[in-house]
């Protein structure tokens, strides 16, 4: 029990930094677009 709760928390942090990591991503993408036909 305790191992599966760890390798959910684990599954859940790094799924979060995925999500966070293609927001900026995404981010940086738009920005750069604009900037570029601006």
């Amino acid at each position: 029990m305790k191992l599966n709760n760890f390798v959910y928390k684990l599954l859940q942090f790094y799924c979060s930094g995925l999500l966070c990591g293609y927001i900026l991503y995404v981010n940086l993408f738009l920005l750069f677009f604009s900037d570029k036909y601006n």
